[in-house]
């Protein structure tokens, strides 16, 4: 038992146990929480690199199968027989030019491109096309810069898409290339104009790959702007393609243009919203690939997870600081009424010991008022007034120690354990018979009137030892065994013959009879087993139907 002097054990005590808990708890929570993070980052960032690296194929693919229907096309030999015409200047007949005008429709048509035109390599005149309006200076420049690079010239060669100039224009995209008739004698520059939104941007937006929720955008960037060619505000006359500018702070398209050309970024979109991105370049093109997903959608599942999770630790963690609040007060409660049971009764026990003393000091004064109202009192009378004296101070000292074994205040403050220790060194030092008391298996408080009835019997037990058996040891033992409360009380006397003790005129002893009485009254049953030299053992059992510990 620690002393008044010993520091409290706060480490031990509820509150720092419910503090340890929630700190635990939450620290376990968060690094949860971390680890599910990162893997739902990796888990979108390997979907998205799917995603972009399936549509940088599909794009490849529409380019190259492009380049190869032009050069299918523009060496064909109703195209070469047009280009001899317009090199021996036949073009001029009304009825060849009308030919060749009727050839290049048909083209148009079948290959749904927007446009073809014929030009001049030196100038970039369009000697025929089916555009309607007027020839734009940019297509001029444009066939005169391949016409010079002629020589290294492997395939047709793919032009900028034209989709942020002005409000209301149409997306275009251009291929050129260098035809040459067989003869080698003249060359001419071909362009095909075809609509992007037909087929290339389809491919992006609509085509296998595109999962629920990601989005996937063709941009290209233009100075210090990033241009998204595949805007669906283009399906809409009057408004042109977004141009987003790369120089905010925090915005995915910063992250993109510091990174480089390709990568894993995340930052926030053109509407606020923080996102996950993977970029990836289309070879052979100033175009990128961009996947992008948001970060509330690749986080809605793990979030949903963790708020179900907190509510409940919390939930939990409530429900504890009630209990422990509850606890604290029933525990308060319960050493409140103890230490005013244990108070009454030493004031209870002080009040029996100021009454005796009371009364024994009446009665010494009422001996020496007699011993002063007998005249001459010879010797004989003073020696009896003496033995009278000496007989009522044993009989103080005589009933206390009754008073005392009757009921201990050690029983109602300590509990049975302490009281049949106290009782059996008492027993010991009394008689000269030594006692062992074993109570290893017994750990739990009865009730008040149960531990009353089993201490009556282990007194009378000592009692009955003290007086009959001759014996040198006795053994007291108190078990708590499969859900039965045992006391047995044996020592290595004479014995005797139970059979023998039931048959005499008056029945067994006192001393049995109330113990029998005291077994009965507490819900047990009281046996003994004794044989002539054998030694006695009294055992009583009951169930277990204690609560207080």
């Amino acid at each position: 038992m620690p002393t008044t002097n010993d520091p409290p054990d706060v480490w031990l005590s509820p509150a720092w146990v419910f503090t340890a808990l929630l700190i635990g708890v939450t620290a376990v929570g968060v690094l949860t929480y971390v680890l599910g993070k990162n893997l739902v980052e990796r888990s979108v960032r390997q979907r998205l690199e799917e995603v972009v690296t399936l549509k940088e194929s599909l794009v490849q693919t529409w380019i190259d199968d492009t380049r190869n229907d032009i050069r299918v096309w523009a060496g064909s030999s109703e195209f070469s027989e047009a280009l001899e015409a317009r090199r021996l200047g036949r073009t001029q007949d009304a009825l060849t030019r009308r030919h060749l005008q009727d050839f290049l429709w048909r083209l148009a048509k079948t290959s749904n491109y927007v446009a073809v035109a014929v030009r001049d390599p030196g100038t970039g005149e369009a000697w025929l096309t089916t555009r309607v309006g007027a020839d734009s200076a940019e297509a001029r420049q444009r066939a005169v810069a391949v016409a010079a690079s002629a020589a290294s010239l492997t395939r047709p060669v793919l032009d900028q898409v034209k989709a942020e100039a002005t409000a209301g224009s149409a997306a275009s995209l251009a291929f050129f290339d260098i035809v040459s008739p067989p003869e080698g004698a003249g060359r001419a520059v071909i362009q095909v104009d075809i609509d992007p939104r037909d087929e290339l941007f389809r491919l992006v937006k609509h085509d296998p790959g595109v999962t629920d929720t990601a989005e996937v955008l063709l941009v290209r960037r233009d100075g210090d702007a990033i241009v998204v060619l595949d805007d669906s505000r283009l399906q809409t006359p009057g408004l042109p393609s977004r141009r987003l500018a790369v120089a905010a702070a925090g915005s995915m398209w910063a992250a993109i243009d510091r990174q480089g050309s390709s990568g894993f970024v995340r930052g926030s979109d053109d509407r606020g919203h923080a996102v996950l991105a993977v970029v990836l370049p289309v070879a052979g093109t100033p175009w990128q690939l961009v996947a992008k997903l948001d970060e509330a959608e690749a986080y809605g599942e793990l979030n949903r997870i963790s708020a179900l999770t907190l509510a409940m630790a919390l939930a939990l963690l409530v429900l504890g600081g009630w209990w422990w609040v509850a606890n604290e007060r029933h525990v308060a409660t319960v050493s409140r009424l103890q230490r005013e049971r244990i108070e009454n009764a030493e004031r209870v026990v002080d009040l029996s010991r100021r009454v005796v003393s009371t009364q024994e000091e009446e009665r010494h004064l009422n001996l020496k008022s007699v011993a002063r109202t007998v005249p001459a009192a010879g010797p004989d009378e003073q020696e009896l007034l003496q033995e009278t004296y000496d007989l009522l101070a044993d009989t103080v000292v005589s009933i206390r120690e009754f008073c005392a074994e009757l009921r201990p205040v050690l029983l109602d403050y300590a509990g049975l354990v302490e009281a049949v220790r106290s009782s059996a060194t008492q027993f010991e030092r009394r008689t000269g018979i030594r006692t062992e008391v074993d109570d290893r298996e017994f750990t739990v408080r009865c009730a008040p009137d149960v531990e009353s009835g089993l201490f009556r019997i282990v007194q009378e037990a000592l009692l009955n030892c003290a007086k009959h058996s001759h014996a040198k040891l006795v053994r007291i033992k108190l078990a708590m065994l499969a859900e039965r409360l045992t006391l047995a009380v044996e020592d290595d006397g004479i014995g005797f013959d139970p059979l023998a003790l039931g048959q005499r005129v008056h029945g067994a002893g006192h001393g049995l009879l109330n113990m029998r009485d005291r077994a009965a009254f507490a819900g047990g049953t009281l046996s003994v087993e004794s044989r002539p030299g054998q030694g006695t053992q009294i055992r009583f059992d009951m169930p277990w139907v204690t609560t207080a510990k």
